[in-house]
């Protein structure tokens, strides 16, 4: 089962023009928490078009935090 933001994210990824099977790996196999998740929304809502090279920069960049996190 899917959280709210985790599905959010993915519909935000596919309006914004990336490939589908990307928007996927990111929503459910990487930002699948909330706390993952809300933080790629906000980056996401900052940054108008991130190029796919900045937007997996970012995705690493909060996966990160939340290990140092852990």
């Amino acid at each position: 089962m899917t959280s709210e933001r985790t599905e959010e994210l993915y519909k935000l990824l596919l309006s914004k023009g990336y490939p589908k099977e990307l928007c996927r790996e990111i929503a459910y196999q990487h930002m699948n928490t909330d706390y993952t998740a809300t933080r790629m929304l906000g980056y996401l809502y900052r940054v108008s078009s991130p190029r796919v090279e900045d937007l997996v920069d970012e995705m690493l960049a909060i996966l990160s935090d939340r290990q140092q996190i852990i």
